[in-house]
């Protein structure tokens, strides 16, 4: 790490004459004070360009060094003795404000450090208010009819309903029974001698071994007579008739009524 350097600088001090020590003597006990003071100011606030002051606030130590000296002469000593009377306080405040004025001069900037490895995943934070409601989009297509379910199972039996009126009394609706109607109908392509005749006609409803009656819906014509009738095949009936002489082109139509007699 840079330091920055520090410029001290501080007024000459004017020569001092003391009784015994001359101008220069006394130049050169201060500037060794100085230095000796300089020294201890770069271990504290780094290098210092100018140091004069630094002699006045270190005279008192430096006095007490020149008075060690063996070899020194009597008078040099009382000299120094004389230096205790220098207003220290004085000097020391001088100094203060010098080392309080430091400009320090910013040195250039640094490389940058490295990248720091990402921080902790912070905890989550409170749920957002709810949103407003969406418009209601478009209504979809309608589906295809599913399949059928199964049959449900049967349903308890309801309760019996009252009793009804007793009805009027009825006939023998078994007795008699309509089937149905026919058309008994000739056409002669040749001559027909008169006499009975037997024709057989389709009519769904007869079964074999029936007992079966023919009703006209209207009188039959002059020399006609019906006779019986008979179901020999399911779904069939054979009536027989008196019809008279048939000549060629003639016909005859009559369309009768069947009922089922039950004995």
């Amino acid at each position: 790490m840079k330091r920055n350097k520090v410029t001290y600088r501080t007024p000459n001090p004017p020569p001092v004459s003391v009784d015994g020590v001359s101008a220069d003597e006394a130049k050169t006990i201060a500037e060794t004070a100085a230095a000796e003071e300089r020294t201890r100011a770069e271990k504290i606030i780094g290098p210092v360009l100018d140091a004069t002051q630094a002699a006045a606030a270190s005279a008192m130590e430096a006095a007490a060094h020149a008075a060690t000296q063996a070899d020194k002469p009597t008078p040099r000593l009382d000299a120094l003795e004389k230096w205790k009377n220098v207003d220290m306080p004085a000097a020391m405040s001088s100094l203060t404000e010098q080392i309080q004025s430091i400009a320090l001069t910013p040195g250039p900037k640094g490389d940058k450090g490295d990248t720091g490895s990402a921080g902790a995943t912070g905890a989550t934070g409170p749920a957002g208010a709810k949103g407003n409601t969406g418009a209601t989009g478009p209504k979809g297509d309608t589906g295809s009819a599913g399949p059928a379910g199964s049959a449900g199972s049967k349903g308890d039996t309801g309760a019996t309903g009252p009793k009804g009126d007793k009805g009027d009394p009825g006939t023998n609706a078994t007795a008699n029974t309509l089937v149905g109607t026919i058309t008994l109908a000739e056409s002669a392509v040749i001559a027909l001698s008169a006499g009975v005749r037997k024709l057989t006609v389709p009519l769904a409803g007869t079964v074999t071994g029936g007992n079966y009656l023919l009703f006209p819906a209207a009188a039959t014509p002059a020399g006609y007579a019906l006779h019986d009738a008979i179901c020999s095949t399911a779904g069939q009936l054979t009536v027989s008739l008196t019809a008279p002489l048939l000549a060629i082109g003639q016909n005859y139509s009559i369309q009768c009524r069947v009922v089922r007699v039950i004995t």
